[in-house]
């Protein structure tokens, strides 16, 4: 199994897929199979999104340590 990931900007997506070969009756050969087991997505949850809730959390720990000193 093998799981696809992509955040995005704006989303984040998820595809798990199986990969396989098949043996061909015709020509006696293995062919490569994919099946998709399945997918999911957030449309709330992006790659801006995760980067502005990152900012926000060093920020706030920076202005903790700022107070300490």
């Amino acid at each position: 199994l093998v799981l696809i990931y992509d955040m995005g900007e704006v989303a984040t997506k998820a595809t798990l897929v199986r990969f396989d070969r098949e043996k061909n009756e015709k020509t006696n050969k293995d062919t490569p199979q994919a099946t998709v087991i399945d997918m999911a997505w957030d449309d709330s949850l992006g790659g801006r999104n995760f980067d502005e809730n990152l900012v926000a959390h060093l920020l706030s720990i920076a202005e903790k340590q700022s107070k300490k000193e």
